[in-house]
């Protein structure tokens, strides 16, 4: 895991794939308020922050877009936010089942989800694809051999890999 800071903030590091983007989680996966933050890679000028409860994974894109899987420890809903170029809220997706991951692909069309097994849960051992412009669910598809995906990613042919 990388770490970066900026001005008085410091946290986990991921950078967009096409390495101009950075973002910072101020306390990814711990149980307190995070700071996300969105920067150029090369000169680490802020170009936006984003506050969220309990953020558990992040995700950045191309462009500029970031995501964050946090949690409501109180009943253990999830809440996806996606948060545009200009650091404005685009949409937020709840869900009972846990998800793991996600990732951006490289032309930023979409944002790709990876839940958990709950299977009490419709969405469990599955990957739903969230059209970013709209917010609404392109397709749902079963996790291949029904196994917890933990690393989503794209390569350079903007094809999905799925890591366990």
């Amino acid at each position: 895991m990388e770490f970066e800071s900026i001005g008085k903030f410091f946290g986990a590091a991921k950078s967009s794939q096409n390495n101009e983007f950075i973002l910072i989680d101020s306390n990814e996966g711990s149980n307190k308020p995070s700071t996300l933050l969105v920067a150029t890679k090369e000169s680490k000028e802020l170009i936006y922050s984003y506050k969220l409860k309990y953020a558990a994974s992040t995700a950045i894109s191309n462009q500029g877009h970031s995501a964050a899987i946090s949690f409501n420890y109180k009943n253990m809903d999830a809440v996806i936010s996606c948060i545009d170029p200009n650091g404005d809220l685009s949409f937020v997706k709840k869900s009972h089942s846990v998800p793991n991951c996600l990732a951006f692909d490289n032309e930023c069309k979409f944002l790709v989800i990876a839940f958990a097994g709950e299977e009490q849960y419709v969405e469990c051992y599955s990957i739903v694809w969230i059209d970013i412009k709209s917010g609404m669910l392109i397709k749902a598809e079963q996790a291949p051999n029904l196994l917890p995906i933990f690393e989503l990613e794209f390569d350079d042919q903007n094809s999905l890999i799925i890591g366990n």
